[in-house]
């Protein structure tokens, strides 16, 4: 069966995790590791893989961040649009210059 599906060669690795909502979080959780790696309580190696999820997760986190920011900055655009809009209809005809 091994040569159809090898056995998995990594082992699990279980240490507290905080929870992550943002890159400041990323940041504390990734000393934690750190912490862990310097104190034996993950090797080099572990410590390593861990950090590198700990990065896209972060990663993951400023992207959909930026993602909300455009979308909020794209609705106050599209508010002022509307604002101008009612604006510049309410406002009188400018006075013809030709005559």
């Amino acid at each position: 069966m091994e040569h159809i599906a090898p056995t998995s060669k990594d082992k699990l690795v279980s240490f507290p995790l905080t929870e992550m909502n943002d890159a400041m979080d990323a940041s504390k959780t990734a000393s934690s590791v750190l912490t862990s790696v310097s104190d034996g309580e993950l090797t080099p190696i572990e410590g390593s893989r861990v950090m590198g999820l700990i990065d896209s997760y972060r990663r993951t986190l400023e992207l959909t961040d930026i993602e909300n920011r455009l979308k909020a900055w794209n609705m106050t655009l599209q508010q002022i649009d509307k604002r101008l809009s009612l604006i510049a209809a309410k406002a009188p005809d400018a006075p013809n210059s030709a005559s």
